[in-house]
């Protein structure tokens, strides 16, 4: 972004992260990046849930703003 009038702006947390692009102070686009963790069949058999099993983790990129 050198030489562009762009900045990045980046947010950590504990299970997400998001990344604004400013351009001139104005936020040009951003999106967030979060982390999920899944049990493989509780979502449609709950029932068939095993008290060890492990959970599968997944990620979500949700974008949150675009300027036109």
């Amino acid at each position: 972004m050198c030489g562009q009038r762009r900045r990045a702006v980046i947010e950590v947390g504990p299970s997400n992260a998001g990344l604004a692009v400013l351009r001139d102070g104005e936020e040009e686009f951003s999106y967030d990046i979060r982390a999920r963790a899944y049990h493989p069949l509780a979502f449609a058999f709950p029932e068939l849930k095993a008290a060890d099993e492990r959970r599968q983790m997944r990620v979500e990129v949700i974008l949150r703003g675009v300027s036109r």
